[in-house]
């Protein structure tokens, strides 16, 4: 599996953003409608933005820590799902895009992550992945073993992009 390390300034920064979208979903008084697993509204972003900033490293992307109107991808086009458990799962909804692409990145620890792999959306959006999660949410659940490696994980260049 390919583990990344972000440095304390990394930390730091994706720490900032993360603060920076719960004050944001505060002011404009938005509800978690998922399952925000261990830690709360407040962790769940810190970490969902160090996670991001671990797969922008890995992926050699920048990460633009954007808060405010949603753009489309977390890193360029593809999306990032984070947990702080050592065996979750990569959750995919009902209303994620078919054709995106979702990174796992589970935190080891304060400074380093794994990215057990990704997925299509729509290779997880099949009646046999639906799981019910805590606070009665159906998802879509891949395990680990599922998932595609981060090795498989064709990133285009700018030149392709253009």
């Amino acid at each position: 599996m390919t583990t990344v390390t972000l440095t304390n300034y990394e930390i730091l920064m994706a720490a900032n953003s993360g603060v920076m979208r719960r004050v944001l979903a505060i002011k404009l008084g938005r509800v978690q409608k998922n399952n925000r697993g261990k830690g709360g509204e407040w962790e769940q972003d810190i970490l969902g933005c160090q996670a991001e900033m671990a797969a922008a490293k890995y992926l050699d992307k920048f990460w633009t820590g954007s808060v405010g109107p949603a753009i489309p991808g977390d890193v360029g086009p593809h999306e990032v799902r984070a947990t702080g458990y050592p065996n979750g799962h990569l959750i995919i909804h009902k209303a994620d895009a078919p054709d995106t692409k979702f990174i796992l990145v589970i935190r080891l620890s304060d400074s380093d992550y794994v990215l057990p792999g990704w997925a299509y959306a729509k290779d997880a959006q099949k009646p046999e992945f639906i799981k019910e999660l805590a606070g009665g949410r159906p998802a879509f659940c891949l395990t680990q073993e599922q998932l595609q490696p981060m090795e498989k994980f064709d990133v285009p260049t700018d030149a392709e992009n253009a």
